[in-house]
């Protein structure tokens, strides 16, 4: 196998950095889409119970 040199390796850890940095980014847009998507379960639940306890069924 041959040695990497000081160009090349400088150059994979820019692109495992960037990689790095992606993946990461995606973990946080997922977290945040699972959050949205509990917090809008929760409002629209809340939103039923709300109707049945004032006598105003769904429409």
């Amino acid at each position: 196998m041959t040695e990497l040199t000081e160009d090349q390796k400088r150059r994979l850890e820019e692109i495992l950095d960037t990689w790095d940095s992606a993946h990461r980014a995606i973990r946080v847009l997922n977290f945040i889409g699972r959050v949205l998507k509990w917090g809008v379960g929760l409002a629209a639940s809340l939103a039923v119970i709300w109707g049945a306890l004032h006598g105003k069924g769904p429409q």
